[in-house]
């Protein structure tokens, strides 16, 4: 095999590791956000969950709420959205109470995201497997073994940047936290109106 094609191949297997083990690096961080955004969407104060199902007893009750269409009328597809929302990111983050100090929940089984979860065995298990491949493509002589990593690396490179941005950001995250918690504040500005 061509020195230049090994090289290549050792370049792009050094960079997929890379972007694996930064993604690795920050899925404590992005945990960490989508955990105190599913705490933002809750069922107790000031959790959007239950500012809207306030309004929506409010205005089954006959209250205040229940002349201000401004307020009812999105009432019920917004508790739907809040619940959908709710039930992904306890899929990512697992089921609550959150121990933040170890990245963990109390579910019978990891969140995808949690350090025990789906993307953290995923990513491990490419960064060792590149890894892998660097040291053959570095130091073997047999040119079956090196072509065979070449390959491998080749075939790595879909898998791996899938994974790497199924992960997300962190700033996507926060920005998912700060969705919500603009929304509780929203639905109990509007609830609070109804009063006046």
């Amino acid at each position: 095999m061509r020195a230049e094609t090994r090289e290549r191949a050792l370049e792009t297997a050094r960079e997929l590791a890379k972007d694996v083990n930064e993604a690795l690096d920050k899925l404590v961080r992005i945990w960490d956000a989508k955990a105190q955004a599913y705490e933002a969407l809750d069922e107790i104060p000031p959790g959007v969950i239950y500012e809207i199902t306030t309004t929506i007893a409010n205005v089954n009750a006959g209250g205040t709420c229940a002349d201000n269409p401004e307020v009812y009328d999105s009432l019920d597809s917004d508790l739907e959205q809040a619940n959908n929302e709710k039930e992904e990111l306890m899929r990512e983050v697992g089921l609550p109470p959150f121990d933040y100090a170890n990245h963990r929940s109390s579910g019978p089984r990891p969140g995808n995201m949690e350090l025990g979860g789906f993307f953290a065995g995923k990513l491990s298990q490419q960064h060792d497997e590149l890894e892998l491949l660097i040291d053959i493509l570095q130091t073997s002589e047999d040119d079956g073994e090196i072509k065979n990593a070449y390959q491998e690396v080749a075939a790595k490179v879909g898998d791996a940047q899938s994974l790497v941005i199924s992960v997300g950001t962190i700033e996507e995250a926060r920005a998912k936290l700060r969705q919500f918690q603009m929304e509780a504040t929203t639905q109990r500005q509007s609830r609070e109106s109804c009063a006046y």
